[in-house]
């Protein structure tokens, strides 16, 4: 009777045996480097934005009260004037939509936000300067991007309106649009001619959905019945440093250079099946697109080339941000790390 227990018992763990999955095998991708809060000054694995300057990488974790410099392998904290890495972000934070570098890339610029101070525009090229509400700087909580022009002038993108400010002058003012529905500017770009790109998502056909702020003030108004735009729904806006103008709407993908509108031919391409959530245009001649829970996608105008998770050595499909340094380092913040691939 023992033995025959015995036996049920052996039968019963090989049964076992043959159903527990094998832990997953741990792959060292070429080329890629992942930092975490085990390797790196970061004090989270949720990396929400990264910029670079000066050929230094500027990483923001969650929760956003401080920066993080990259210089070649090692990485030391940057605090943020007015930003109390030991209070609530209810009281003082970051904006890390706002996190962004001049085209000329020597000048870090960014929002933050104090329940004291309310809303302060900082730039940073190895000290910090700081324009408050008490230098006519209007207050802003919500935030969602921030870009340079060429001219010491930010706009800002924050709910219904779009904020101007000369931080050589301390001139200040707020650019509201009541044409456009829905009455939030989701993203914008500034083009070479320091003309200003933005848009808004989910508008109805005939709706304003792209605009083009001109440095004469003049509003160029863009939507299905007056160009080739398929479709209202603006997601991202990017320019390239040829001047052209990357427009990805809910499914296509579009440019304007030259008075002249293109879509680009997604039919077989990781785009196929895939929105985008943002993108960026390096100093390499690529275009980078971040998707939403996909990973990210470059393309040079020929060759399209896919990093997930499973093909690559991203952390995580989930991509908040990404760079390239001047030594073609595409840095990628994901929610599981910040990721560094040696093209």
């Amino acid at each position: 009777m023992r033995s025959r227990f015995l036996l049920i018992g052996i039968f019963v763990a090989l049964l076992f045996s043959q159903c527990r999955k094998d832990p997953p095998v741990h792959v060292d991708w070429p080329g890629w480097t992942v930092y975490t809060t085990e390797n790196s000054s970061l004090s989270n694995n949720n990396i929400l934005s990264v910029v670079s300057i000066q050929n230094k990488i500027f990483a923001c974790s969650d929760p956003a009260k401080e920066l993080v410099i990259f210089d070649g392998n090692s990485s030391s904290v940057l605090f943020v004037p007015g930003v109390n890495p030991n209070t609530d972000v209810s009281e003082s934070t970051i904006c890390p939509g706002t996190i962004c570098n001049n085209r000329t890339e020597n000048q870090v610029g960014l929002l933050s936000y104090s329940s004291s101070q309310g809303s302060s525009l900082l730039l940073y090229n190895g000290n910090w300067e700081s324009y408050s509400q008490s230098e006519n700087f209007p207050s802003i909580q919500i935030p969602v991007s921030m870009r340079f022009n060429q001219n010491d002038k930010v706009f800002i993108a924050a709910n219904a309106n779009l904020l101007q400010y000369d931080y050589f002058t301390h001139n200040s003012s707020v650019l509201e649009y009541p044409q456009i529905p829905g009455g939030d500017v989701q993203t914008l770009t500034i083009g070479l001619d320091n003309s200003v790109w933005f848009g808004t998502h989910g508008a109805s056909a005939g709706q304003t959905n792209l605009c083009r702020l001109f440095v004469n003030d003049s509003l160029g108004i863009y939507n299905t019945l007056n160009t080739p735009l398929p479709e209202n729904s603006i997601h991202a806006l990017e320019t390239d440093d040829s001047g052209k103008i990357w427009i990805a709407t809910s499914s296509f993908l579009l440019t304007f250079y030259d008075s002249v509108w293109s879509q680009i031919n997604l039919n077989g391409t990781p785009l196929e099946s895939s929105q985008v959530k943002s993108i960026y245009a390096d100093h390499f001649h690529k275009v980078w697109l971040i998707t939403y829970g996909k990973g990210i996608i470059s393309y040079d105008g020929i060759n399209w080339n896919w990093y997930d998770s499973k093909n690559s050595g991203l952390p995580s499909n989930n991509v908040n941000s990404l760079r390239v340094d001047s030594n073609n380092n595409l840095w990628i913040a994901t929610d599981n790390g910040l990721a560094r691939f040696k093209q």
